[in-house]
């Protein structure tokens, strides 16, 4: 009944993830008068009906308990007449600070907002650009800060950072604008001594190029890792092994319990108290402790430490205790704790791992030595390829040989050092340094071998966002390639992965095109595509020096359509807005740049001028803007481009102001005429004058501005101007990303919004601005 609970549990803790809205306190009060019909029900004498009473039991247990921990975390929000405004906050900064390009990102437990005291004390967080100081945990702080809700760029394939602040309980987020005052702390604690740690390993290998892989295999921190090798991390399905997780926690704690059992045993004065395995078994569970705690108890540390624990009562009191009830007991025990954990991917990832590996351990019992090595890989892979599909939209199917080669590595030549140094740093700095060097060099040569794989041509399969009944049979099929040893039928587990390994999106119909504007924040990014042919006008804002709306937002977009080349690129003028993604773009792109100030960007152009066309399957491309005479202001010489079918079509003027408009008005006013306007220059009043506006005459007019920008774009100006001659206006920062099928209809099809599509109850909720 024990495994039954906890699938019960797991299912209603997981049910909930689903909701767009927190459903009504109703739902809990019908919860409970259905668990309590439920509990009669379990009285009965027929075993399958008592058993689906009590799974049923547990499932609203799970739900119940779920939502209270959701309700609590979502007591406490920002209010919407506080958003942008100047604070005052007084609270104490919680966790690890970290410095991003010279500016400190930190969390805080908020006390007092403007001197009122805050019950609840929610944690915000803020950025502190140019800060002279660095703050640690136990520092209580008064400022001024600017905030605003905790939000999120809204596009398929995009990752989800308001669900990430949620999760991290993170409630409003800012800048700090002035420093008042600074109370420091001066007590320790472990977030401390994980910094102080962190400092050392940082001094010691400050010129080693995997120093960010040994402070996370260490100590759990990743900020030191750069892109290239995460991206090597990724292809080669090993950035497991450069986490703190179950494998090596179990590996310390089976290092130190073994260590000290030895020593018991030759110590008669011990072994006369208690026998040697249980001086053993409590070094075994205090390493473990430990080395969580310098994780920051993450979820696989968790998951592990509470099997640890339980396996090690069960040897001290000589139960017998069952790989799946340890499992079920580790989701209970971290349920307790924090039910919300099922939002993780981390979650799945990690019980999803030990599940394959207890599910398919029948079939190795009786291998080789190097067989049992090489079995747990591909049962792993096999395992956890549907969960890995459906999730990130890849799968590295070299990932068997390349855990086969760096786990061993890793677990015995990479840790043991890395945590030895630790200990040896308060006794000597110079052995703390070899030991540390020793693991850097262990993890170098690792290194050359993964990157040697990556670069292997089809050591990723990105199919695209898969469709989720699709990764079901792929589940159902691993469940039948790893039954047990003699299971009828087992290779006909294969068929399970072949409506996922064949699926290809539909192909867009000749003569129609998709357009996509996406949600980059205050700039713009267009999808268009046709059957076999994609263009992007415009790439986005530049957020820093290695984070870009390219690698954040539009490659993310490729990828869950299964896009994998750029046929060409119109960068409408050079503002920084408008082009800050190119970089990362650049190696998709097949075709040629197109811009009106190629001397602008980073990668070579053609120059954009009127009047020019081309047809891509059945679909025309036209540009109106600008001619070869040009215009005195940079923005007048946006590219303008007109996509359009037999019926529908879309303008796309960048940010043209009044000059380039009225030009356009005297010039070609029949073909600024469009079912769909992207509106000039974010909603300014710089831009769409009443002329231009009813000539267009759009049907929908998409405004790509970002969350609560500094501009206040779209002036209500501008959106009533469209609204009066019949426009829908769409702010993309309440929409998320708008993607519209044009085809040869009379009616344009109502576009999808993805921020309406892809609401969860965790998302801050805008009303609309107009």
């Amino acid at each position: 009944m024990l495994i039954l609970f906890a699938l019960g549990t797991l299912l209603g803790a997981t049910l909930l993830n689903f909701f767009s809205t927190l459903p009504q306190i109703d739902y809990v009060v019908y919860g409970g008068i259905s668990s309590s019909l439920l509990f009669v029900c379990i009285s009965t004498n027929k075993l399958l009906l008592k058993r689906l009473s009590f799974f049923l039991l547990s499932s609203i247990v799970g739900f119940c308990f779920t939502y209270q921990h959701a309700s609590t975390r979502l007591a406490w929000s920002l209010q919407p007449a506080y958003w942008g405004e100047t604070l005052m906050v007084t609270g104490t900064v919680m966790g690890i600070s970290q410095w991003y390009e010279q500016t400190l990102r930190f969390d805080l437990a908020v006390e007092e907002i403007n001197h009122e005291r805050i019950p609840a004390t929610p944690k915000i967080r803020l950025y502190w650009s140019k800060a002279n100081e660095w703050l640690k945990e136990g520092d209580k702080i008064t400022a001024t800060v600017k905030l605003q809700p905790p939000w999120h760029l809204a596009n398929p394939g995009g990752f989800d950072q308001q669900k990430q602040f949620f999760i991290e309980e993170i409630r409003a987020v800012g800048k700090l604008v002035a420093i008042h005052s600074i109370q420091f702390c001066t007590q320790k604690s472990i977030t401390r001594l994980r910094l102080y740690l962190n400092e050392q390993i940082a001094q010691i290998l400050a010129t080693k190029p995997l120093l960010g892989v040994i402070q996370a295999t260490t100590l759990g921190l990743y900020k030191n890792i750069p892109p290239r090798q995460w991206q090597v991390f990724s292809m080669t399905g090993t950035t497991h092994a450069i986490a703190i997780s179950g494998l090596h926690i179990s590996l310390v704690a089976l290092l130190f319990g073994g260590f000290v059992t030895w020593i018991a045993r030759r110590v008669t004065v011990l072994t006369l108290l208690c026998p040697a395995k249980f001086y053993g078994a409590v070094a075994a569970m205090l390493s473990a402790t430990l080395y969580c705690a310098l994780a920051g108890f993450s979820i696989p540390s968790q998951r592990s430490l509470a099997m640890i624990l339980v396996a090690l009562f069960a040897l001290v009191t000589r139960q017998k205790t069952l790989s799946w009830h340890l499992l079920a007991l580790a989701w209970l025990g971290m349920g307790i704790v924090d039910p919300l954990a099922t939002l993780q991917m981390g979650f799945w990832l990690s019980f999803g791992c030990v599940a394959a590996l207890i599910y398919g351990s029948t079939q190795h019992h009786s291998m080789g030595r190097w067989q049992k090595w090489v079995m747990p890989q591909l049962v792993v892979f096999i395992g956890l390829f549907p969960l890995g599909v459906f999730f990130f939209r890849q799968a590295a199917l070299l990932s068997p040989l390349a855990n086969f080669i760096t786990l061993p590595i890793i677990n015995f030549l990479v840790i043991p050092p890395s945590l030895l140094a630790l200990i040896l740093l308060p006794l000597s700095s110079s052995l703390a340094s070899l030991a540390l060097n020793i693991a850097h060099e262990a993890l170098f040569y690792t290194w050359l071998i993964l990157e040697k794989i990556a670069d292997c041509s089809w050591a990723l399969w990105q199919p695209g966002t898969m469709p989720i009944f699709r990764c079901l049979l792929a589940f159902f099929g691993a469940v039948v390639l790893l039954g047990p040893k003699g299971l009828p039928g087992k290779m006909l587990g294969w068929f399970g992965f072949l409506p996922m390994i064949f699926y290809q999106p539909n192909l867009i119909p000749e003569g129609e095109f998709r357009l996509s504007v996406l949600d980059v924040g205050q700039g713009l990014a267009v999808v268009i595509q046709t059957r076999h042919h994609v263009l992007l006008y415009d790439v986005g804002p530049q957020y820093g020096s290695e984070n870009d709306a390219g690698n954040r937002v539009i490659k993310p977009y490729l990828q869950a359509q299964q896009i994998k080349k750029i046929d060409s690129i119109i960068i409408s003028h050079g503002d920084l807005d408008h082009r800050g993604g190119l970089n990362s773009l650049h190696p998709l792109l097949q075709g040629h740049i197109l811009s009106s100030e190629p001397e602008r960007l980073t990668q070579l152009a053609q120059y954009c001028v009127a009047p020019s066309a081309w047809e891509w399957d059945g679909v025309q491309f036209k540009i109106l803007s600008p001619t070869a005479a040009g215009y005195k202001k940079r923005n007048d010489r946006s590219c303008v481009l007109k996509v359009m079918t037999q019926k529908q079509s879309v303008l796309l003027t960048g940010d043209i102001e009044k000059a380039a408009e009225q030009t356009l008005l005297a010039t070609v006013p029949e073909l600024i005429s469009s079912s769909i306007i992207v509106v000039p220059h974010h909603g300014s009043l710089t831009s769409s004058s009443f002329e231009f506006v009813k000539q267009v005459a759009a049907k929908y007019a998409l405004f790509p501005v970002g969350f609560n920008n500094r501009y206040g774009f779209p002036k209500t100006e501008i959106l009533e101007r469209y609204r009066k001659v019949g426009s829908e206006n769409i702010v993309i920062a309440q929409s998320g990303a708008v993607i519209f099928q044009l085809n040869n209809k009379d009616e344009l099809t109502p576009p999808i919004r993805w921020r309406d599509t892809s609401l969860k109850y965790w998302h801050t909720l805008v009303t609309s601005g107009e």
